[in-house]
């Protein structure tokens, strides 16, 4: 494992122990100046990303892309690709997993970097399997957009 990879893995463990088994309830982390209309419109997005995580359609939050998104996802593709990449890349790994109660388990509404993670289930080819996804939005004329999109 390459020193940078190791870096990497390391800096996302604490995400992957937040969460890691489904969970009914959810921690919102907000305060400082946050805007009541601001934080809405976060929520909003982050409720658009769980619903078609749980629907496997990348389309219902495919417009949130910022122009370049961070994109890891678990045993498939790492780097920095354009919207139009990034939404390939997340409907082929969505369209042939069947997931089921994913929910953000955390959320963070302060800052100039907004997150969300948590987990839920998928089968595949008859095996159910756990994941964890970390999304990560910042704001950019006005708007809050995808950042970063992992799944674990």
């Amino acid at each position: 494992m390459s020193r940078t990879t190791y870096r990497i893995a390391m800096m996302w463990i604490p995400f992957l122990l937040i969460g890691s088994t489904p969970s009914t309830s959810r921690q919102v982390v907000a305060g400082g100046q946050a805007k009541e209309i601001d934080t809405k419109t976060v929520e909003a997005v982050f409720s658009h990303i769980q619903e078609g995580i749980n629907a496997s359609d990348v389309a219902s939050f495919s417009q949130y892309f910022v122009k370049q998104v961070s994109i890891s996802v678990s045993g498939n593709e790492t780097g920095l690709y354009s919207a139009t990449q990034a939404k390939l890349i997340l409907r082929d790994f969505l369209s042939i997993r069947k997931f089921t109660g994913f929910k953000f388990s955390t959320v963070n509404l302060r800052g100039s970097v907004r997150y969300a993670t948590g987990g839920g289930l998928y089968m595949l080819h008859g095996t159910l399997y756990r994941f964890q996804i970390y999304v990560s939005l910042s704001s950019s004329a006005g708007r809050w957009i995808i950042s970063q999109f992992n799944i674990y």
